[in-house]
Parts: C-alpha cells; structure tokens; sequence
C-alpha cells in the first residue's frame, strides 16, 4: 500500500506543477493587463496628466513608457524562475518518492 501512495504523488506531481504554472502565468498576465490598461486609460482620459513635468525636460508619460516595458521583462524574468524552480521541487519529489 505504501509504494502505490509513492506512485500516486509521482504520476500526480506534474498535474500539480503544471497547475502553479497556469496560476502562476494567469496571476502575471493580469498584472501586466491592469498596468497596461491603467497606462492608456490615463493617455486616453487625462493626457495633461501624461504630459505633466516630473523632472526638468522629461514628462510622466516618458517615464511610465519603459516602466512597462521593464515590468513585462521583470514578470518574464520571475516566471521563468519560478517555474523552473516547480520543475525542480517536483524532480525531487520524484527522486525521494522513488529511492
């Protein structure tokens, strides 16, 4: 009974690993949706605000621009991480359930 409970978590742990990715990826993608979304809706209803001088010569719209491109490459970044660090709990597992 003991080795069919190892075998169970074995051929079950790639299901549950690939749901933290999907949570995971789902969480991120919202996070990258409402930033955007938040960026246009002032560009579109409050270009004043845009527009509005935050250091000498460079306006708020220039900076926030790359502040997105940053925060994708940062959300990139941590999911790739994150992910491979499920794919190497879940090899672990394997090898511990299986010696």
């Amino acid at each position: 009974m003991e080795n069919h409970a190892a075998l169970d978590h074995v051929f079950t742990s790639p299901v549950a690993t690939t749901g933290r990715r999907q949570r995971l990826s789902t969480i991120f993608t919202a996070m990258i949706l409402l930033a955007v979304a938040a960026f246009f809706a002032v560009f579109c209803f409050s270009p004043e605000l845009m527009s509005m001088q935050v250091t000498g010569h460079m306006s708020l719209g220039i900076i926030l621009e790359p502040g997105l491109i940053l925060l994708a490459i940062v959300l990139g970044i941590t999911y790739v991480r994150r992910a491979d660090g499920y794919d190497l709990e879940s090899v672990a597992v394997d090898t511990e359930t299986q010696s």
